[in-house]
């Protein structure tokens, strides 16, 4: 919190800093991680469409779900179970909490690559949908599979520069203390 009571509460106790904090994350990273495994539904069906419906089934949509938060929550539970530099007094900020072992060479690190990952995996899907869509649109389905593609890409875009330049500054933040 940024009022004077919540910085005071946050700074004097460890679970009311720690919990905001390990829900901050596990939020962002369960929203990569969840972009992810849309953009990898999005690529089956644009570059593999006639294998769509044995690989994509509500079964594995649901244990892709599952999978996503409880790696979500585990990876980031991590400061919870101990690995933190929480001291009394001080602001309750990732930067101070968290210790740059975890905090940018194992989170950032990990967020950066899946949004590279996933960047690149849209790029083949922006490519492949317009040639695609260039040589004209077969079907209805077509049509639809090439909106669906658009939209994705859409909000794949809106995520990248919501949460780039916080991502960005936390890792420059973290390794250079004197900024």
């Amino acid at each position: 919190s940024y009022t004077e009571s919540g910085v005071m509460m946050t700074a004097t106790n460890k679970w009311c800093c720690l919990v905001p904090l390990w829900l901050s994350l596990c939020g962002c990273m369960c929203a990569i991680t969840s972009l992810f495994i849309l953009t990898l539904e999005r690529m089956v069906a644009v570059h593999f469409p006639y294998n769509y419906y044995t690989l994509v089934t509500d079964a594995n949509a649901r244990r892709a779900i599952v999978a996503v938060w409880i790696f979500s929550f585990a990876f980031t539970a991590l400061p919870l179970m101990g690995w933190n530099n929480w001291v009394h007094g001080a602001r309750c900020f990732t930067v101070y909490v968290y210790p740059k072992s975890y905090n940018v060479y194992l989170f950032t690190s990990l967020f950066l690559f899946i949004l590279l990952t996933t960047a690149i995996i849209n790029f083949t899907i922006a490519v492949t949908a317009i040639k695609k869509n260039r040589v004209g649109p077969q079907s209805q389905q077509n049509a639809v599979n090439y909106k669906i593609t658009k939209m994705l890409l859409v909000v794949v875009g809106a995520f990248y520069l919501s949460w780039m330049p916080y991502v960005g500054l936390t890792a420059i933040y973290t390794v250079r203390h004197d900024l």
